[in-house]
């Protein structure tokens, strides 16, 4: 996953106001014990689309059952930007090691190494395909 390396700790309100919003909540509604200080975040947005990444290195600490609150708290914050509205939503939550949460059009998965293949439609089609 390409923009996995975008990952910060600090998003800039300036460059990335969604990831920076996205800390400030989870910084203030995540129980010390998940270490949100260690949590990483990063949104890019292109035409229609928009891919929320998060790392949540104590997620596999978390119940497998309550991991999609995880999803649903990332939706009701990108619910708050009016810009986002209407736009489809690629929603991916890495662990500590692999990505364990994926959300997109396409539907959800949460499992200990979610499948990636549906945020890569964030990207639209390989060179080649049509």
């Amino acid at each position: 996953m390409p923009d996995l390396e975008q990952l910060t700790a600090q998003p800039a309100l300036a460059t990335d106001s969604v990831a920076y919003y996205t800390k400030a909540y989870f910084d203030e509604y995540i129980i010390p014990e998940m270490g949100p200080e260690d949590f990483k975040y990063y949104t890019r947005e292109e035409g229609d689309k928009v891919l929320l990444l998060l790392r949540i290195p104590t997620l596999k600490d978390l119940d497998q059952d309550a991991r999609p609150e995880v999803v649903t708290m990332v939706n009701e914050i990108a619910n708050d930007f009016p810009h986002l509205d209407g736009k489809q939503r690629y929603i991916g939550v890495q662990g500590q090691f692999s990505m364990m949460l994926v959300s997109s059009p396409g539907g959800e998965e949460n499992s200990s190494y979610a499948d990636e293949e549906g945020l890569y439609d964030f990207y639209g089609p390989k060179e080649g395909e049509q």
